[in-house]
């Protein structure tokens, strides 16, 4: 079982994709998706969200390379996070590895039958939910909150 409740960020260059899990159980559920604005005003609205959510910890996913190595995805997922934790003062911000959680989201909305268009509103939540679980299976097998703690 899982104590508390936890966020999951997936950071993109157009969205972000937000999603929570249900306090006590390795349960993870969309939240909303948020439009990258060229102020990074958006980042108010997350913070909006992680407020209000009152999470244990937050978890960003870090797109890595295929090869483990870190591209330029994953310095932009890098730098958000530290935005984050500068923000957010005392709350952990972890960067999981979220290698194919994009992936993952379009082939589960694939097989479903969402079409390409409303796939393209989904696929940002769903791959936080994807980084989320991943997260949750970790913290209950292991105990530990998963991932490396972003620190500035």
């Amino acid at each position: 079982m899982v104590a508390g409740n936890f966020l999951a960020i997936d950071v993109g260059k157009a969205r972000i994709g937000v999603a929570r899990s249900v306090s006590g159980t390795s349960l993870a559920l969309p939240v909303e998706t948020l439009q990258v604005q060229p102020d990074g005003s958006e980042l108010d609205e997350l913070l909006a969200i992680i407020t209000e959510s009152n999470p244990a910890a937050v978890f960003v996913g870090l797109p890595k390379l295929m090869s483990g190595k870190e591209g330029e995805a994953a310095r932009m997922a890098r730098s958000y996070a530290r935005r984050l934790v500068r923000r957010l003062g005392e709350l952990p911000v972890h960067l999981i590895d979220e290698r194919l959680s994009s992936a993952d989201a379009h082939a589960k909305l694939q097989q479903v039958g969402v079409c390409a268009r409303r796939q393209k509103e989904m696929v940002d939540q769903l791959a936080a939910v994807t980084i989320l679980t991943r997260a949750l299976e970790t913290l209950t097998q292991t105990g530990n909150l998963p991932g490396e703690l972003v620190i500035i």
